[in-house]
């Protein structure tokens, strides 16, 4: 039945000598109802208070009950179809502070909370990099209400927004979400009104039970919400799903730059799948910084298919300071297929800075997680250090996660961390592929192993017939590196450098399979003598031709340097040849004017060192189907001088 306007418009006509009145039926539009006045009454006065607006606004109290200063405050009439708004007038300048003595009615229809029509509200204009600089004006202090919610979108308020609101003090959540479609954006919950201060809630900062298609934040500078100061969580996620968490601070001040963490995870999610946070969209990204526990963490086996993608994680707003997260960056507990980063522009997350690992894997569940393309140890430029406090990586007991990959952007930069940049213990069919592995403080990847020696390397064993982490995959051993040049020239001056490399070794496994060896170089020499992986060179395949679990392998690739890559030479000094750019495979090119005759390999003057690792193809003779199980640890490198 559809709801029409209180006062109908009235024509009249005559019939006969009498006159007969003629309505015609407008249909009402959505009500706005103003909240004029901070008070935390229900009583028929001229004004309204924000608990009365909740209620008008649920139909649980019916305007004609109002007085008429109240109804003529009034702007439309509550509807089953359409969703109401309530603003803001409250009279008098600064902050307007509602401090209800009990909980707040739970918002059972549709409706926009925005605090943002109250005089001198403005939302925020700044980069993600220079936190927010909204003004707000509405607070709501729960520190009266007791056991209660801030605001409880409840059942049948799906597709409300609140907006605008500061959210303190109360004794459960700031916002409690039981429904579907809603949108969380431009508050502050957890701080006071000038975002500098802790003035958490009891319990969590915004709690989603069940919903799906949430949006927290959102990709404009405006919508940024601040959700800091809580004493658990700042947001959680339980059960539902398709939420998405976009370009908020959360466990930071208002700038972004100084700690103010929630007590538990900055974001929990649990029994939830296919949540989003932050995103590929530009202004997508999270700051999640400062947090007493993980900045994000995912629990359970049903939260599945969850994307985190280019957020700051243990970082402050500029990606060059550290406001680590007390525990890991992100740690995933028996939940599987799960993505951190992601090969496409935007995905890339820096997970730097924090107390223990960048990024914990654990649980026997915990399997199809992937993590591409990510900073992790480093700042923003992916050169400097911020390093994490303990292993980059870790994955405990997890099994088939995949660490970077083949296709370009895949790999990740794991880089300054106090111990390993990658450590594996019991898991296995873990993929390390492809990443760039240096200056961490103990080895790239380590394989536990209870025969591993006090640094951590496990000596190959024959035939590679142990088990265990990654079941304890041999290294390969590099038994010689050649690199030479050939100046060109044309017309008797140089004009370019042909640098030509050539890596050899061996690789001693299990009998049958064919190998995958990954090759890398790095600036200096690593001191354990097994080194690290700096630059991805590129890889081979080999097989174990013999059957007896030898494998040779040979790497080569080659490249053209231009002049000025090397400095100009003269032809009769080609001894002089020493100055090389780091190895960029991939790019060949061919110079017509090249003088045979003056032609002439000359071994470079270098510090690089190179390593190779390994990943094998298993062949399941009785599916006839290749597997490919992951590599190891770095494992050889030779320092040419």
């Amino acid at each position: 039945m559809p709801c029409f306007s209180r006062s109908l418009r009235a024509t009249f006509k005559r019939h006969r000598g009498l006159f007969f009145e003629q309505y015609e039926e407008r249909h009402l539009l959505a009500a706005t109802i103003p909240v004029s006045s901070a008070l935390d009454t229900n009583e028929r006065d001229a004004l309204i208070t924000l608990r009365e607006a909740i209620l008008i606004s649920n139909r649980s109290l019916p305007i004609e009950t109002l007085t008429a200063e109240e109804q003529l405050r009034i702007d439309g009439e509550p509807t089953d179809s359409d969703t109401d708004t309530i603003v803001f007038n409250i009279a008098g300048g600064g902050i307007r502070t509602i401090t209800p003595a009990s909980a707040l009615p739970t918002i059972s229809e549709p409706v926009i909370i925005d605090g943002y029509t109250q005089l001198g509200a403005t939302r925020n204009t700044l980069p993600l990099s220079s936190g927010t600089n909204a003004q707000l004006r509405i607070e709501l202090n729960g520190s009266a209400a007791g056991d209660a919610h801030g605001i409880t979108l409840g059942l049948g308020s799906a597709g409300s927004r609140v907006s605008g609101l500061v959210i303190n003090r109360f004794g459960i959540n700031g916002i409690q979400i039981d429904s579907d479609n809603t949108t969380i954006d431009g508050n502050f919950i957890g701080t006071s009104v000038t975002g500098a201060t802790d003035l958490g809630h009891i319990n969590v900062g915004i709690f989603t039970n069940h919903a799906f298609n949430t949006t927290i934040g959102g990709t404009s500078p405006g919508a940024r919400n601040l959700i800091s100061g809580n004493e658990f969580d700042g947001i959680r996620l339980v059960g539902g799903g398709n939420n998405f968490v976009r370009g908020n601070l959360i466990g930071t001040n208002v700038t972004g730059k100084l700690d103010l963490g929630n007590t538990d995870h900055g974001i929990f999610i649990g029994d939830s799948a296919n949540n989003t946070i932050g995103g590929l969209v530009a202004g997508a990204g999270n700051v999640i910084s400062g947090n007493g526990q993980s900045g994000i963490g995912i629990f359970s086996s049903l939260a599945t298919g969850n994307f985190i993608q280019g957020n700051l994680i243990g970082t402050d707003a500029t990606g060059l300071v550290a406001i680590g997260n007390a525990v890991a960056g992100i740690e995933i507990v028996n939940a599987g297929l799960n993505v951190i980063g992601g090969t496409a522009v935007g995905a890339r997350n820096v997970i730097s800075g924090n107390a223990q690992a960048g990024v914990k894997i654990a649980g026997k569940t915990a399997t199809g997680n992937a993590i591409h393309g990510n900073y992790i140890g480093t700042n923003t430029a992916g050169t400097g250090n911020l390093g994490n406090g303990a292993r980059g990586i870790e994955i405990i007991e997890g099994r088939n996660n995949i660490v970077g990959g083949s296709a370009g952007g895949a790999g990740n930069v794991i880089a300054f961390n106090t111990d390993e940049g990658i450590y594996i213990d019991t898991g296995d069919g873990n993929r390390i592929q492809g990443n760039s592995i240096y200056s961490n403080g103990r080895l790239g990847i380590n394989l536990f192993s209870e025969d591993e020696e006090p640094n951590g390397i496990t000596p190959n064993d024959t035939l590679d017939l142990d088990t265990g982490s990654n079941q304890v995959q041999n290294s390969p051993v590099i038994t010689s590196v050649l690199i030479s040049e050939v100046p060109v020239f044309s017309s008797n001056m140089q004009t370019a450098v042909r640098r030509i490399l050539e890596i050899k070794g061996t690789l001693t496994s299990k009998v049958g399979e064919t190998a995958r060896v990954e090759l890398f170089a790095n600036d200096a020499a690593d001191p354990s003598g097994t080194g690290e992986g700096q630059r991805y060179l590129g890889f081979v395949e080999t097989a174990d031709l013999n059957l007896d679990g030898t494998k040779n392998f040979t790497f080569s690739a080659e490249e053209f340097l231009p002049l000025a890559s090397v400095g100009q030479i003269d032809s009769n000094d080609l001894d002089s040849v020493e100055r090389f750019l780091p190895p960029r495979i991939g790019r060949s090119v061919t110079l017509p004017h090249v003088n045979a005759k003056v032609q002439r390999l000359t071994k470079i003057n270098t510090s690089d060192s190179f390593v190779a690792m390994i990943s094998v193809i298993r062949i399941l003779l009785v599916a006839s189907v290749l597997i490919l199980a992951p590599p190891t640890a770095p494992a050889a490198q030779v320092t040419l001088t």
